[in-house]
């Protein structure tokens, strides 16, 4: 079992190809290809991060991208969630259709128009 804050099991191949990205355009390639360099020769997360200038979490998580997907890790990820969930769900904005089609009054508010604050506490 891999642990999450050193890599084991690199093989040859991923190395060199770690090694001729250090020159890449691009700095997030540099970055990550440092920190898992770094990491093969033993290096703690602690060291890596003062030399690469970042923070020992961001190392772990790239050293967690490597153990889990190789290479690939060296690519940018879309910032957007994998899997996007509704936060209200059907019947409550069947609910919330309801209340907005009534005027705030009817529930003891004293303004003609909804707000975000009076509709959150209805």
């Amino acid at each position: 079992m891999r642990k999450c804050n050193q890599i084991l099991n690199i093989k040859e191949e991923e190395l060199c190809e770690l090694r001729s990205k250090l020159s890449h355009c691009n700095s997030f390639v540099v970055r990550r290809c440092q920190i898992v360099l770094a990491s093969s020769r033993g290096e703690s997360p602690a060291k890596i991060a003062l030399e690469v200038g970042c923070s020992d979490q961001g190392v772990r998580n790239v050293i967690k991208a490597f153990n889990q997907g190789g290479l690939n890790c060296l690519e940018r990820q879309a910032p957007r969630p994998k899997r996007i969930e509704p936060l209200i769900k059907d019947s409550q904005l069947e609910r919330l259709q309801e209340i907005l089609h009534q005027s705030p009054r009817l529930y003891g508010k004293a303004r003609s128009q909804w707000t975000l604050n009076h509709l959150a506490e209805v």
